[in-house]
């Protein structure tokens, strides 16, 4: 648990960059629900939450899973117990307009994308205080001045033996690149609508 203000500046941008490429982690998750062999290992979005006629600094920041989106709303279940509030409990499926989610993440191989505020918090800690922070979540989070989007998706094409060997040194992913499941139903989604 960490504790922050309710008018950080530092967390209120964090957010405001979440909500501005919930796109990915969406369009993830739409590929995810249609895989046999599911990729990813988690994938959650936060908000906040407080009990009916509670003081507006009485909020609790939680993490939930099992995401559905219809474009406005988006349902999940709670994957945290609350430490005080009342009105909700660890399973709980709740919905939330998309301008109360304050962060995102999901995680493939091992790797995190996303995490927003995870990352803001993470620069305010010790290296000893993120290697417990990391340890406690069970990832490897990274540098907290690096927040990934996406995999790179040519990157991930180079895990051959010569690929390794000569793809040279990872670059930065870019985010706007066709999604690898997009590009290998073209044809098909081609031949079906025509």
């Amino acid at each position: 648990m960490y504790g922050a203000s309710s008018d950080d500046p530092q967390l209120a941008q964090a957010s405001v960059r979440a909500r501005a490429t919930f796109k990915y982690l969406w369009r993830e998750l739409t590929w995810e629900y249609r895989r046999i062999v599911p990729a990813l290992d988690l994938a959650a979005i936060k908000s906040a939450f407080n009990d009916p006629g509670a003081n507006v600094d009485e909020v609790e920041h939680m993490w939930l899973s099992d995401l559905e989106f219809d474009g406005d709303r988006i349902s999940a279940s709670l994957l945290n117990s609350p430490n005080a509030l009342t009105s909700v409990k660890q399973g709980d499926r709740v919905t939330l307009d998309r301008d109360q989610l304050e962060d995102w993440m999901y995680v493939m191989s091992g790797r995190v994308y996303g995490g927003f505020t995870i990352q803001a918090m993470r620069a305010r800690m010790s290296a000893s205080e993120r290697r417990g922070h990391d340890r406690a979540w069970g990832l490897d989070f990274g540098e907290p001045s690096r927040i990934e989007l996406t995999p790179n998706w040519q990157e991930v094409g180079k895990k051959t033996l010569l690929g390794r060997l000569f793809g040279g040194p990872p670059s930065p992913a870019d985010p706007e690149l066709e999604h690898p499941m997009s590009e290998n139903m073209g044809p098909s989604l081609a031949e079906a609508v025509a």
